[in-house]
């Protein structure tokens, strides 16, 4: 099983091709926040120098680049950049890093663990991190690639043509196999202060070399830029976006595998178009080897190692990874069954210590036994974490959002994918991970859990897809069956099938459990989830029956004078500038105030600066006013932040909706809400929830 990388490139407009951009001061994105390495290349870009020399080979021009850790990707001459030493550095502590670039080498760094919390300097020193450690996780980092074997997929950040419209997007650049990953690079004539600081004065930035051109692409953006039909077709935006982060993080062999069935997408759309950039026809045949390697590599049982940790068999974890082929990795599995049921004491050859085994095969039998057929059976086909088995497998299995028993998830696995949210934005379980265990590779000799054309895969589909519309709660079903036809249509040939409108019509109770269907005065059937569906029913239920409600009879009464009292603002300037308008102002909300007070729901609307958080305040002072100090009331916004604000403004306690609801357990550990289980606040009867942020 290899380990495969994403390396994160600055925008260029002309393919990462070792030559500096034709039309620099057209290229806006590599100098965005998201570009790599950071805002360095906005920092350091001589646009001037770039202007003058557009489209030269930047061989030709020795650490002119600002953008040479990326440039050089897809290049065919050797280069040389420049990596300045951190501006927080004392001046004269070190010089620049001088580092040579072979042809299709671009550097990257694994950023994301230069700040966890391992890092974190325990000295008691001054210094934040322990550079010594932050050193050797990126030692650690990097020596898990194989030369020769693990693949590399080349991306940009959110600065980059495809993020528009408030919407951030990755975007995959290309594809290759590692050839040579370089060493690591220190700042030179660097003083003894700096030296003992920070690790001898690392470099964070590591050459990658791949072995472009004789495997792998890039994708010829550049030559579509003015045709939108074809760039619609052609971009990759990953599904999943975790791999996908940080500069490099690694790559499993499924999310290669969804990433590489997106590129062979790609690959035939330039077939058809005719395009000259490379021989496509070759580049989908090598493809297609990369994805059978990547099957193999996957086995039947990707899963099986995080089995191991949860049955307290870690021990013989390592040998299980080092297994290569399929027919080993099952007879593993069989060897690991027999044991727990006490038919052997040894699995390949290693024996566990009798006390141990004991106490592992009590464990395994206090389990019920849909945990069991889960672990053994269902679970080792998927490519989960040690720590999402566990949550899937917990009685509290709702706090990662699973509400359904385990002998459902045994029945339909496809609700791991559907119901799973982990305790951080990357702890997902992509559609992906799920079906390619769900139907195994034919070579690996396994029984499909489920058929290709399952209504249960149907569902999922649908889930995913509506997951997604960000815009709206439903979609047109015939839309989203295209975009799901679409996925299948790219998908190995016994994964393939092509769902129909009738589909739909066809085992409804099966669909239900995840979906509502809804068909408007036309016939035109739509789908929600269902979750959402009843979410936003709950709601308007509520607000109806609020609506529906008498006017609130009022113990004291109320009048504008009392509201205007309260409105108005003694050291306004206003009075003395304009008291006039100041005054028909009052009286408006006054008037306002007076329709809001007795009614049980209403929306008070208005831009920034008519008074709104005053009218709030007017209306706060006069409930404890009217029904005594002791009344019930609490204000809410969404942020932190918002919270805040109202408290200063209003001098009366506040709280997010999030902590309200945590306080009255309605939240779940991952921070998403429980659909029951919760209490009712009692001793609050006047909800104002401010919604500016």
């Amino acid at each position: 099983m290899a380990m495969h990388m994403s390396l994160r490139l600055a925008w260029h407009s002309d393919g990462w091709n070792g030559h500096i951009c034709k039309n620099p001061c057209g290229n806006t994105y590599c100098v965005g926040q998201y570009s790599y390495p950071g805002t360095l290349i906005a920092e350091n870009r001589d646009l001037d120098y770039e202007t003058k020399h557009a489209g030269e080979a930047c061989s030709s021009h020795p650490c002119k680049a600002a953008c040479g850790c990326s440039v050089n990707a897809f290049g065919k001459d050797t280069i040389q950049i420049q990596i300045d030493p951190p501006s927080w550095w004392g001046k004269g502590d070190a010089d620049p890093a001088l580092l040579t670039l072979p042809p299709s080498t671009a550097c990257t760094w694994c950023y994301e663990f230069m700040y966890s919390d391992d890092v974190l300097n325990k000295s008691g020193t001054a210094q934040k991190y322990d550079y010594e450690e932050r050193s050797r996780k990126a030692e650690q980092y990097f020596a898990q690639f194989e030369e020769g074997k693990s693949l590399v997929f080349y991306y940009a950040g959110y600065s980059n043509p495809f993020s528009e419209n408030e919407e951030n997007n990755y975007v995959v650049a290309g594809i290759s196999r590692l050839k040579k990953m370089g060493d690591f690079h220190y700042y030179q004539n660097i003083s003894e202060e700096i030296r003992k600081k920070y690790a001898g004065g690392i470099v964070w930035q590591k050459a990658v070399t791949s072995a472009y051109p004789d495997e792998g692409f890039c994708i010829p953006y550049w030559k579509y830029m003015d045709n939108e039909d074809v760039l619609e077709r052609l971009v990759i935006k990953p599904l999943h976006r975790a791999p996908f982060k940080y500069g490099s993080r690694e790559i499993t062999d499924d999310d290669a595998i969804e990433i590489v069935n997106q590129l062979v997408n790609a690959v035939e759309v330039l077939i058809e178009i005719g395009d000259t950039t490379e021989n496509w026809k070759l580049r989908r045949d090598w493809l297609g080897s990369v994805l059978n390697e990547l099957w193999i590599a996957r086995g039947p049982y990707p899963g099986f190692a995080s089995v191991l940790e949860n049955l307290g068999l870690g021990s013989i974890e390592a040998t299980y990874l080092r297994l290569t082929n399929e027919s080993d990795m099952k007879a593993f599995r069989d060897q690991v069954c027999d044991l727990l049921v006490g038919e052997r004491d040894d699995v390949w050859g290693q024996a566990l210590p009798a006390a141990e085994l004991k106490k592992i095969r009590r464990e395994y039998k206090l389990r019920e036994e849909p945990e069991q057929k889960l672990l053994l059976d269902i679970l080792p086909r998927f490519a989960l974490t040690a720590g999402q088995m566990q949550a899937i497998l917990s009685e509290d299995r709702e706090n990662v959002s699973i509400t359904v028993s385990l002998e459902e998830i045994l029945a339909d696995p496809y609700i791991i994918f559907e119901q799973y949210q982990g305790y951080d934005v990357d702890d997902v379980i992509p559609f992906y991970k799920i079906d390619n265990g769900i139907l195994a590779s034919p070579d690996f000799g396994l029984d499909n859990l489920l058929d290709e054309g399952s209504t249960e895969r149907l569902r999922a589909f649908c889930v995913d897809e509506l997951n997604r519309i960000a815009a709206h709660s439903f979609g047109k079903t015939a839309t989203i069956l295209e975009s799901v036809n679409h996925r299948l249509d790219r998908m190995p040939e016994w994964k393939r099938y092509t769902y129909k409108l009738k589909n739909f019509d066809i085992e409804t109770e099966v669909l239900e459990e995840a979906l509502y269907l809804r068909r408007d005065e036309n016939n035109t059937l739509y789908l929600y989830l269902r979750s959402v569906y009843e979410d936003e029913r709950c709601i308007e239920d509520a607000f109806k029956a609020l609506t529906d409600r008498p006017d609130i009879v009022l113990k004291r009464a109320i009048s504008a004078e009392k509201f205007k009292e309260r409105l108005k603002k003694k050291d306004s300037k206003l009075i003395s500038k304009a008291g006039r308008q100041y005054e028909a102002i009052l009286d408006k909300q006054a008037e306002i105030c007076m329709k809001i007070f007795t009614k049980p729901l209403c929306v008070l609307s208005g831009a920034a600066g008519t008074g709104k958080t005053t009218v709030i305040r007017a209306i706060v002072e006069n409930i404890k006013r009217v029904h005594g100090e002791s009344t019930g009331f609490l204000l809410m916004a969404p942020t932190g932040k918002a919270a805040e604000r109202i408290k200063t403004q209003t001098g009366e306690r506040s709280t997010t909706i999030h902590s309200f609801l945590a306080s009255n357990g309605w939240i779940n550990n991952n921070f998403t809400l429980k659909r029951s289980g919760g209490k009712l606040s009692q001793d609050v009867n006047t909800i104002i929830v401010d919604d500016h942020c």
